[in-house]
This record gives C-alpha cells, structure tokens and sequence, in this order.
C-alpha cells in the first residue's frame, strides 16, 4: 500500500512516521533475529529519568513541557503484568529511524529502563502481554514479531509466513521494493489468545495472521488483496474465539502516481466466531475513510458483545456484537488514538486524541468529558488497578502521564 502504512495509533505524526519507515532496515524472510536484554542500571544515561512529581499535569502545561526530554520517541502501545501491579511495559517508535525499544518499570513508574540493549531494528507498532504467562510478551514491528519469556530480559523474532512473497508491482513501481514488503507485513496490532497462550493474532498491512506456536511461525486467515490492512484486533475476553479486526481499504481506482495523491480509503470491521477460521463482515458495513485514518476498537471486559469503534473523532457503540451500532458520538477534535475500557466499570471507556486530548465517558458513550488536552500517542487501563491509567503525549518532545484516580489527576511518569 502507498499511503499511510500502518494505520496504527500514530498516525497523526505522519512526517516522523515515514522516515522511521523509510529509513528501516528489512530483515530476510524466515530469519530469526536475536536481542540479548539491557542490564542497565537505573540511574545510567540509557534509562528514563525518575518521576518527577507534579501536582495536576492538566493545570501546570509548562513544567510539563519543561520535562520532554527524552529521546525514546512517542510511545505507541502499553501492556501491564496483571502479577505484578507496579511492572508495566511501554512500546515506543524512536525518536531516529529504526530506533524503537519497549521499555519497563516495576514502580508504577517512578522509574523506565530499556529492556534492550539496542533497538527492536525498526519503531514497534504493537505490544502485548499474554494474559496468562504475563512475562510473555509480543512486539510488533515491520521485520519480525517479537518475544520474550522473561520479561523482557531476552527477545527473539520470528516473521516465517509473517511477510508475504514479493508481490505483483504496478507499473512505474520497482519490483520487490523493500518498502513496498513492508507496508504488507508491518504488525500494527497484536492479541493473544486468554486461553491458550500459544495462539497470536497478528494485525499487518496485509490481513490478519495468526500463529498457534506462540509466535514461532504465521499463515493469514484474513486477506482480500494487497490493498487491506488491518489497523486494530481485539478478542471477546469470555469467549476467546470471537475475534474483531478493523480493515482499511485502499480504494485502487482512486490512486495518483506514486509519491503523489493518496488511495482513498474506507474502513470495514471483520468478525470471526471460531478463532480466525471464517469471518464475516459486521453491520457496520463499508464506511468511507477519506482520510485512512486509523479504526480503533475495544471490547467492554464485563459485557463481551458490547464493542466500540473509533474513527476519526467518532466513537461508535455495539451491544449486539457488532450487529447494530445504534449509539454515536463526535468528540472534540480528531485523530482517536488509543481506546481503553474500565475492566471493572461497565460503560466507562478512556479515548485518547492526537488532538483533542483525553476523554471520558461513564455511561456507555452517550455523553463524555475531557480529562486532559494534550496530545495523545497511546493510552491504556491498569487491567488490576482501573483507577491507574498510562498515556503517552506529545507537546513538543514525548512523555509518559499517569493518573491513579481515573484522570480527575495526571502526573508525569517518564
């Protein structure tokens, strides 16, 4: 695909984005790519600085500023250790290209360290932790899914049957362009199976793959040509093999020249009711997306056939598992980034925009308020403690916030 890649939740920073992309190095089809993890002491150049304690992030913007200072680049994805409350992992693009690491804290924040000694070869895109084995974790990038076992002390990539062959070009295109390999295998989502850790679903440029060797090896279950991606995937929490994945899809006919007008792009939202065997489009049908911004879903903990998507600055609610969407809201701004479900409050969802800030809502979407402006990367709920959540933010350079009182408070963590 020619126009914006990964329809991940950065999108907004296009222009950081796309010389990461650009700049990244691909790594041979079927290689196996080994990282051995930083040792780093907290208090060595390479770690994140400690917690600075500020009273309300939302009424002090410029000691804010004033503490953007890290060169990790904006952070793109969360994931938490359900056995260890205060350990929480942080994904991250770089702030050069090929430059992204997951860090982690095991202080609620106080403290980040790089898990890595050098970078996961490209920006990493997706981050998750298996909900059963939470030292187990994957990281998406466009060479390789990543994991490691021991909390990230170790990683190793896999990408066989991740990547696709070399394509069929379009004329005026050179054949087999790295770039173009890429844009079909980035992993933009990634989702583990609650109940059997060896199954992954793996979100890319080019459909949905899945593997059921813990990330080892990949076929695709979800593909309709190399003009869809997928830029979400989530699975229904009690029942594991109900998975939804969001589809962009560029439209051919509607392309300029290479380099020039962007595909127009709608947005299609795929179930499959038995583990990524068959899917089926939603009711949702095929919405138009102008602008291929990225389509963001979240699946309510307490009520598995409730859904939401987002779009834009649109949040759309489902209670029929996708059948009907009878409840939608525009929110202030645009860009939705992240969205985020309270595991323990029904109806409480956090959704996060490049513009527009972090907003709120308690009753289902049918009414939402700000929590903070600034703009937002990635955002996600302490799945152990819901009151605790984590955002990256951009306001000149890129930070990590954390409200513990359900963003009525926010203050800087890395």
């Amino acid at each position: 695909m020619r126009t914006k890649l990964t329809a991940v939740a950065v999108f907004a920073v296009a222009a950081v984005i796309l010389a990461s992309i650009a700049a990244a190095r691909p790594v041979a089809a079927h290689q196996q790519v080994a990282i051995q993890a930083d040792r780093c002491d907290i208090t060595a150049t390479a770690c994140w600085p400690a917690l600075t304690p500020l009273a309300a992030v939302r009424s002090a913007p410029a000691e804010l500023d004033s503490l953007l200072a890290d060169p990790s680049g904006l952070v793109s994805a969360f994931a938490f250790d359900t056995r260890a409350p205060d350990t929480v992992y942080a994904a991250t693009i770089g702030s050069r290209a090929g430059q992204g690491r997951v860090y982690k804290t095991t202080d609620g924040g106080h403290r980040w360290h790089s898990t890595t000694t050098r970078p996961l070869s490209t920006r990493v895109d997706a981050l998750a932790a298996d909900p059963r084995h939470p030292a187990t974790l994957y990281a998406g990038t466009g060479v390789a899914v990543f994991k490691t076992m021991n909390g990230g002390r170790s990683w190793r990539g896999w990408n066989r049957g991740l990547l696709p062959p070399p394509p069929i070009i379009a004329p005026g295109q050179a054949t087999g362009t790295p770039g173009w390999r890429r844009a079909e295998g980035w992993v933009n989502a990634l989702a583990v199976d609650p109940t059997d850790s060896n199954i992954v679903y793996a979100g890319t440029g080019g459909g949905v793959r899945l593997s059921t060797d813990g990330g080892h090896t990949w076929r695709t279950v979800l593909w309709h040509g190399r003009y869809m991606g997928i830029s979400s995937l989530v699975i229904a929490p009690t029942s594991p093999q109900v998975v939804y994945a969001a589809a962009y899809v560029e439209e051919p006919a509607n392309c300029g020249p290479p380099g020039t007008t962007p595909c127009q792009q709608s947005t299609l939202l795929y179930k499959s009711a038995d583990g990524g065997k068959t899917w089926r489009t939603t009711g949702l049908g095929r919405a138009s997306n102008p602008d291929g911004d990225p389509t963001l879903l979240a699946v309510d903990p307490q009520q598995p056939t409730t859904l939401y998507e987002a779009t834009g600055r649109t949040v759309l609610k489902s209670t029929e598992a996708g059948r009907s969407w009878p409840i939608t809201y525009d929110l202030p701004g645009k860009d939705v980034t992240s969205l985020s479900v309270d595991p323990q409050r029904s109806g409480t969802v956090y959704a996060g925009l490049w513009s527009g800030g972090i907003y709120k809502t308690t009753d289902g979407g049918l009414t939402w308020s700000q929590a903070i402006k600034l703009p937002v990367t990635a955002l996600a709920v302490d799945p152990t403690r819901p009151a605790t959540i984590y955002a990256g933010v951009a306001k000149r350079k890129y930070r990590i916030i954390r409200s513990t009182d359900s963003g009525r408070t926010w203050a800087i963590a890395g």
